[in-house]
């Protein structure tokens, strides 16, 4: 069986036998989808690409965020956040790899700010730092002391920061950076299950309301600020995946690894929100499509057909804005399309 993700920690022991245990957990949030996924197919106008094999800028882009006059990327391999205008010009580049003032660790995802530049959370220098929308290192604020490693970041319209982490907790943040209140939760599950299985995607929806997807699991959640508003299933069922704990000991060691039994199904790839509708990048039957869900009741509406094959996406008015991985580099495509 192959492992998706393993973690481990090894210890000196006396001189024993060999012994393995194996232990493994399985959680149901919902025991079903919605129903068969409707799929509308959708015009699409190219209206730019950048990258491909001859690029140097783009290594592993991972994060897509659009604004009125065009698109922020954030590489999580060369750790650096470009600008690109509308018509896919390159208006600058941000990052620098360190631990001092406005460099970047192990940063792994940004979001867009409230004066129209970028925040990137930084889990290895455990900080937020602020890029303004001309480019320019603007600030950067400690966030302390946060249980787990840092996966995702969300703005909130009122300037706050939601922090979605690996640990039990996802801590909201002041627009400065200040830890303000913790998130509560609609399932009670979600804060002791393993970290393994409550991997998702998170996705700033309207003024404080923002939605989480499980990423192998079979629901998504929605949130006003700290306040839960509730969870709805996908429109295809995901069982979450099965949790394996084995220790074992030689004559010298005792190693405990826990990792998945087998390698899940992805449920959502990505997450966006367009006005009152969340929008999540999904397979169908070995293609990608967006499905399509209401912000308020949670109720699945339809999905729509890509132009193109994507592992991310972003919207914003008219434009779809895709990281197509489909070829030998990694390319960076927007479309216009009417809704």
């Amino acid at each position: 069986m192959a492992v998706l993700l393993i973690l481990s920690a090894v210890v000196i022991v006396g001189c024993q036998g060999g012994e393995e245990r194996a232990g493994h957990a399985s959680i149901t949030l919902f025991s079903e989808g919605v129903g068969d996924r409707i799929v509308r197919q959708v015009e699409y106008d190219s209206l730019w690409v950048y990258g491909g094999v001859d690029d140097t800028l783009l290594h592993a882009p991972s994060v897509l965020r659009g604004f009125d006059d065009g698109l922020y990327v954030y590489d999580v391999g060369s750790q650096m956040v470009t600008r690109f205008d509308q018509v896919g010009n390159v208006q600058w580049s941000w990052g620098q790899h360190g631990e001092g003032p406005g460099e970047l660790l192990r940063a792994r995802t940004m979001t867009r700010s409230p004066d129209g530049g970028v925040a990137i959370v930084d889990s290895g220098n455990r900080r937020v730092v602020w890029i303004t929308e001309a480019g320019d290192f603007k600030g950067e604020s400690a966030i302390g002391e946060v249980a787990g490693s840092i996966e995702d970041v969300v703005a909130l319209g009122s300037g706050r920061y939601v922090l979605e982490t690996t640990g039990p907790s996802w801590p909201v943040l002041s627009a400065s950076g200040e830890f303000q209140t913790l998130a509560e939760f609609p399932w009670d599950q979600l804060s002791t299950m393993s970290s393994l299985q409550r991997q998702g995607e998170i996705a700033h929806a309207r003024d404080d309301r923002w939605v989480f997807a499980f990423r192998y699991g079979n629901g998504w959640l929605r949130f006003d600020g700290a306040i839960a508003q509730g969870a709805s299933p996908f429109v295809e069922h995901f069982e979450f995946p099965e949790v394996i704990v084995r220790t074992s000991e030689t004559s010298s060691t005792r190693e405990t690894i826990t990792g998945l039994a087998e390698r899940p199904r992805t449920a959502t790839y990505d997450i966006a929100t367009i006005g009152d509708t969340v929008a999540m990048l999904a397979d169908a039957g070995g293609y990608r499509v967006l499905d399509k869900y209401d912000l308020d009741s949670g109720e699945y509406l339809y999905s729509d057909s890509l132009p193109v094959p994507a592992s991310r996406f972003d919207v914003h008015g008219n434009r779809l804005y895709l990281i197509d991985r489909s070829g030998i580099a990694p390319v960076i495509r927007s479309f216009g399309y009417e809704e």
